[in-house]
Parts: structure tokens; C-alpha cells; sequence
């Protein structure tokens, strides 16, 4: 699997991905899972998965975003 880059990419000095290179294998794997998850609770729940995914990835981003400010302002 090749790197892809993304809209965001954290490079701090504890960055995983420059001590083991096969993290971001490892992490897209997981990514994967989790989609492949989200989309049968969306089958199951007998809603859009685009919904389901889109309420998943706000609530996540908001959570992600306050963390990263905390940590910024410590």
C-alpha cells in the first residue's frame, strides 16, 4: 500500500508513523474495518450510510478538534 496524503497529517516528535513504517499500513487496515463497520450498523439501522457517516465524522471531528486545541494551548 502506498501513502496517500491527506488533508491532515499530525507531525509531532512522538509521531508513530516515523518510528514503525508499517503504521499507516496498519491504520488504513483499521480505517478500513471501521468504515466496513459503520456501514453495516447503517444497513441495520435501515439508514443512509452517508448519513450514519456524516453524523459519526462530526461528532469525531469535534472531539479531535477540541483535543487538538487543549493541546496546542497547554
Amino acid at each position: 500500500m502506498s501513502h496517500n496524503p491527506t488533508l491532515f497529517e499530525y507531525h509531532g516528535p512522538d509521531n508513530a508513523a516515523s518510528k514503525d513504517g508499517l503504521f499507516l499500513e496498519r491504520l488504513e487496515i483499521f480505517m478500513e474495518k471501521s468504515l466496513s463497520d459503520i456501514k453495516a450498523f447503517a444497513e441495520r439501522e435501515l439508514r443512509p450510510y452517508e448519513e450514519v457517516f456524516a453524523d459519526f465524522m462530526s461528532k469525531h471531528h469535534l472531539s479531535l478538534t477540541l483535543y487538538l486545541d487543549e493541546e496546542i494551548l497547554c
